[in-house]
């Protein structure tokens, strides 16, 4: 039919596969194809399905969790501006980054100081993501003595990473002294050590790529078991891999020992800093081995002798599944979570997710794309959320413009809404964004009276109530422009109440918490008492950063100078559309009498 709306067509008959159709009063879609022949999770075939819905049925999920965390490496945007990003991650709902720290070179150093104060002025906390044994291609560059070896003595790099021999003490307290001037010198509000392990492509089966082969390293292992570990890849010695296995026990041993002890060196040197820095929160991100064995002969990762250091250093465990594992089912992270949950017996830890273009065109997956994608990148949000508290997602560069923008939506796993007849129950275990029609402009959260922070939508905390919207009147007056709003928090909101000149709220965080207003602040009373603070000016936002903990703040927004000028100007402003209506009401009363009576003349 004329009126069809064509989605989807097949590449090489380009004949419709997936189309739209009004009929009477309605709309479908129609699939021309099975909808998902391999999952009962719609993943297989049409990843775009929600796109389609969307556009071409009007349809849109109404609850949002603006609390995503990503990593960020300035490497792959070199070409837009730090504001740019600042803005467009505030606008999608991103409240922690994870920022590359390696980028040192030769003439030129990141501007680590300039994103961290505008990515604070616009509600987002900003982490160092370090990435041992990797300190910077200049520290690599200026001591190639330091870099890591192969058994055959060769310079090594088997994946994107510079590594350097961690095992000799004089690199170590070079790498130690560089990560300490990084995390001392600038504004951070935690640290990631991340995936720190002694790569080696594909364990013994890449020799070339085996590590660590440094002098350094095998001068320690021949001290604890007397051999040289280059005799693991000779076919002629006693100690081959292949026919004594004992003596490649010895070596995966040592590798799990050692990077279990570089684990505890650089907690020790995160401890230091967040005894000196309050809220600042030590993350440490693990290969998840305990569903890939092979991890620990590969790498020398062991999650089960990394865990023990929690009992000496507070740190916040991030687990990350091998890229042999990211062609699952992107459900699959509700698993990975409840076993971790068991093994820690708590929720304190976290999930890392790897979204980007990584499916070689050579081999066949249930996946269409190359790319996490659409329905499938909603599933692995979705997954990690219901599974975990907290997930962090590689990286804001590499996921799809159009997936990022709905990823809120798949990170409210935690959240339920029913429609009832008067409005919406709500039940939540985060802060959430209820998007609702755009010129809503009130709601009622139980018996509490709340305005919209813009575009109807609406900052709800924790809890279960239920939001009833407020009927729209027409009215040339708008007085809830002069309340002060809390826009964005980066922490868990449990209550907030807001007026025309203050904001109160209650919240709990682990690190500080950051929360933007409307309108400047020019009072905070933290606990009853008042405190001293600086406003960061954002794009079109207000940023207070608060304290670790649970707190009950009051926030007032203007003097009494400033609000009564704001006042005055509303009313003011008000008078004059009041008189500009009134006067036209009048000369249009004028007009008719007039009419009316020429036509009596006539």
């Amino acid at each position: 039919m004329n009126d069809d709306e064509i989605m989807v067509t097949d590449d090489k008959t380009e004949t419709p596969v997936v189309i739209g159709r009004r009929y009477g009063r309605g709309s479908f879609i129609f699939f021309g194809t099975r909808f998902d022949p391999v999952s009962n999770g719609g993943f297989s075939r049409y990843p775009y399905l929600i796109h389609y819905v969307e556009r071409f049925l009007l349809l849109r999920p109404i609850v949002r969790r603006e609390q995503l965390e990503m990593y960020f490496d300035p490497g792959f945007r070199h070409t837009v501006s730090i504001e740019q990003l600042v803005s467009r991650w505030a606008s999608r709902g991103i409240r922690v980054i994870y920022v590359a720290g390696w980028h040192e070179y030769q003439k030129y150093t990141y501007d680590y100081a300039r994103l961290i104060r505008l990515a604070h002025a616009n509600g987002i906390l900003v982490y160092a993501w370090l990435e041992p044994p990797q300190v910077s291609q200049k520290f690599w560059t200026e001591h190639p003595e330091w870099r890591e070896k192969n058994y055959k003595g060769e310079d090594v790099r088997p994946s994107w990473r510079y590594p350097v021999a961690l095992t000799d003490r004089v690199c170590l307290d070079a790498a130690l002294e560089y990560y300490r001037k990084l995390l001392t010198s600038y504004d951070w509000d935690g640290v990631n050590i991340a995936e720190l392990y002694f790569e080696a492509g594909q364990g013994m089966r890449d020799p070339k790529l085996m590590t660590p082969m440094h002098p350094s390293a095998r001068n320690q292992f021949r001290r604890s078991y007397g051999f040289d570990p280059i005799e693991l890849f000779e076919p002629s010695s006693q100690y081959y891999w292949r026919s004594n296995l004992s003596s490649l026990s010895d070596f995966t041993t040592y590798r799990v020992r050692m990077v279990t002890h570089l684990h505890e060196v650089f907690l020790s040197l995160a401890d230091s800093i967040r005894n000196s820095r309050a809220g600042f929160q030590v993350v440490v991100t693990v290969m998840d081995n305990l569903d890939a064995p092979e991890l620990r002969n590969n790498f020398g990762v062991d999650v089960r002798e990394i865990l023990p250091l929690r009992s000496k250093y507070r740190f916040t465990l991030l687990i990350e599944d091998p890229e042999s594992m990211w062609s699952h089912d992107p459900r699959r992270y509700e698993a990975i979570a409840s076993r971790y949950r068991a093994l820690l017996d708590s929720d304190d830890f976290a999930l890392d997710l790897n979204i980007l273009s990584f499916r070689p065109d050579t081999v066949i997956t249930q996946f269409p794309t190359r790319i996490q994608t659409g329905t499938e990148s909603y599933w692995l949000v979705h997954s990690a959320a219901h599974g975990a508290k907290r997930a962090v997602i590689y990286a804001e560069s590499s996921v799809n413009p159009q997936d990022l923008s709905l990823l809120p939506y798949a990170y409210a796993a935690r959240t339920s809404v029913r429609k009832v007849e008067d409005g919406w129950e709500v039940n939540t275990a985060t802060p959430i964004v209820l998007q609702l029609a755009a010129a809503t402009q009130e709601i009622w959260r139980g018996d509490e009276r709340m305005v919209s922070i813009g575009d109807g939508k609406f900052l709800l905390p924790i809890g279960s109530y239920r939001v009833r919207e407020v009927p729209s009147g027409v009215s040339p007056f708008q007085p809830d422009i002069l309340e002060t709003r809390i826009l964005s928090i980066t922490g868990e909101l449990l209550s907030a109440r807001s007026s025309q000149r203050s904001v109160e709220l209650r919240y709990r965080s682990d690190t500080r918490c950051i929360v933007t207003l409307t309108k400047e602040p020019y009072a905070l009373f933290v606990d009853g008492r008042e405190s001293s603070f600086k406003a960061l000016k954002g794009d079109g936002r207000y940023a207070l950063v608060l304290p670790p903990g649970e707190h009950t703040v009051l926030i007032v927004a203007q003097s009494t100078v400033s609000y009564g000028v704001d006042f005055t100007s509303f009313w003011s402003s008000s008078i004059i559309v009041m008189f500009g209506l009134v006067s036209g009401g009048l000369l249009l009363i004028l007009y008719l009498v007039v009419r009316m009576r020429y036509r009596s003349v006539l």
